[in-house]
């Protein structure tokens, strides 16, 4: 069930809660991590995009309904708002240094601050 809300919310794993009803939020953050979004999970492209958008001002690709609050950029890989250096190094974990993207990069739709770089 999908419900809209008036007042606060509280968020809680793609879920948000009503007074007493829980309504269900549908999130789709299949590019999260991938912001060429060509299925590959995180390449060297990936790595240059998310390089231009922490350090050389180059505009954020988001996703629309991927976070229970609204958009998400793709480069945000630890959900904090903002595509800066820990999410490149995150990003160079994972492309080449076989980290896990599991364990590395955050699940967009458990975390509800919408990035403030996506209207």
């Amino acid at each position: 069930m999908t419900q809209t809300c008036a007042g606060s919310l509280a968020t809680c794993g793609g879920y948000y809660t009503c007074g007493q009803v829980i309504c269900a939020i549908a999130c789709d953050c299949v590019c999260h991590g991938d912001p060429n979004c060509d299925g590959i999970k995180v390449d060297v492209l990936d790595v240059v995009a998310a390089v231009g958008v922490a350090f050389r001002n180059q505009p954020s690709t988001c996703d629309a309904g991927c976070t229970p609050n609204g958009r998400a950029e793709r480069t945000d890989v630890d959900c904090d708002g903002d595509t800066d250096v820990l999410d490149v190094l995150k990003m160079v974990n994972v492309a080449f240094r076989n980290a896990n993207a599991e364990t590395e990069f955050c699940k967009p739709c458990d975390t509800p601050p919408p990035s403030a770089n996506c209207p």
